[in-house]
C-alpha cells in the first residue's frame, strides 16, 4: 500500500497532469476517486499518459495498450448501473470497482465497422431487455476469427440486462479453437479462456478495492500476464490468428478511420512508442 499512498500523495500535487484532468471533469471530481485510478497504473506499472496518449469519451477515459492488444477504460456508474453482462456484450479481463469508478480491462477486438451489423446486433439485445443506445458500427466487433459479433463499448447502454437467455448466434461461425459446438451464452469463456487464467493466475483479485489490489499485485506476475498478452497481438501482427487484436488503433477496420478509430490509432501510437522506450523487454 505504500508504493500507491505515494503515488496519490504525488499526483495530488499536480492535478494539472492531463489523464487526471480530464478523469476529473469527466468522469469523478472526488479527490478519494483518483486512488482506484492511480491504483490501476501501479498494478500494470503503466506511466500516466500525456495529453496525446488517451481518448477522452462523453463519459470515459480509453487508454489503448496496442503493444498488448489491450484497451483500459475509465467510467462510472451509470445510474448506479453497471454494463449488462450479456454474452454479445465484450466482459473485461480485469476490473477495479470503487468510489463509483469503473476501471476496467477489455481485449482487443477489431470494430466492423459495419452500421447493419451493429442495428441487428441492437435488435437482438432489446428482445432481451437490453438497450443498446450508440448503434455504431465502431461500438461492434466480432470476436478474432469468428463470425459471432459482440458490443465493445460497455457505456452504451441504458437499462440492466435482466433476462438472461441464450443469445442468437449467426450462421457461419467458423470452428475456431474448437468452439464450433459452444452455446452462445458461453463463447466468450471458451475463446478467451487461456487470457482469463493467465489473469487469474498472474493479477491480483478482479473487483477488489484499490489498496488490496497494490498490495497483492506481484510485478513479476504482471509482466508474465503482459508478456503473454504481447505475444498474442505479435501473432495478429504477422497476419496470423491469436486471442488480441488491436481496438480502434491500428486495426484497418477503415481505410480512413473517423471518430474514435482516428483519436484511438494516433493516441495509441503515441503512448505505445513511449511505452516501448520504458518497457524494451515486453
Amino acid at each position: 500500500m505504500k508504493r500507491a499512498l505515494t503515488s496519490f500523495a504525488r499526483a495530488a500535487k499536480g492535478m494539472d497532469q492531463p489523464f487526471l484532468s480530464a478523469f476529473r471533469k469527466n468522469i469523478n471530481d472526488q479527490p478519494e476517486a483518483l486512488r482506484p485510478v492511480l491504483a490501476a497504473f501501479d498494478v500494470f506499472q503503466l506511466p500516466l499518459p500525456l495529453a496525446d496518449e488517451f481518448v477522452e469519451g462523453t463519459s470515459c477515459l480509453l487508454l489503448f495498450l496496442n503493444n498488448y492488444g489491450l484497451v483500459m477504460r475509465f467510467d462510472t456508474l451509470r445510474d448506479g448501473v453497471p454494463p449488462p453482462d450479456h454474452p454479445q456484450v465484450l466482459r473485461p479481463v480485469w476490473m477495479l470497482n470503487q468510489y463509483g469508478v469503473r476501471i476496467e480491462l477489455l481485449p482487443g477486438v477489431r470494430p466492423s465497422g459495419d452500421s447493419e451489423v451493429a442495428h441487428d446486433l441492437s435488435m437482438d439485445l432489446e428482445g432481451e431487455g437490453v438497450v443498446f443506445e450508440d448503434v455504431k458500427g465502431e461500438n461492434v466487433g466480432y470476436l478474432p476469427g469468428l463470425d459471432f459479433p459482440v458490443v465493445l463499448d460497455r457505456g452504451a447502454f441504458t437499462r440492466k440486462y435482466t433476462r438472461p437467455r441464450d443469445s442468437r448466434m449467426r450462421p457461419g461461425m467458423n470452428d475456431v479453437k474448437n468452439l464450433k459446438n459452444i452455446s452462445p451464452s458461453d463463447v466468450q469463456a471458451a475463446f478467451y479462456r487461456p487470457l482469463y487464467d493467465m489473469a487469474v493466475a498472474c493479477l491480483p483479485k478482479s473487483g477488489k478495492g484499490w489498496d488490496r489490489a497494490v498490495d497483492t499485485a506481484q510485478p513479476e506476475k504482471v509482466s508474465r500476464f503482459l508478456e503473454f498478452c504481447a505475444e498474442e497481438i505479435s501473432i495478429y501482427r504477422r497476419g496470423g490468428l491469436g486471442l488480441l487484436e488491436n481496438n480502434w488503433s491500428g486495426s484497418g477496420w477503415l481505410e480512413r478511420p473517423i471518430g474514435k478509430g482516428l483519436e484511438g490509432e494516433r493516441t495509441g501510437t503515441v503512448y505505445n512508442q513511449r511505452l516501448a522506450k520504458l518497457r524494451p523487454r515486453i
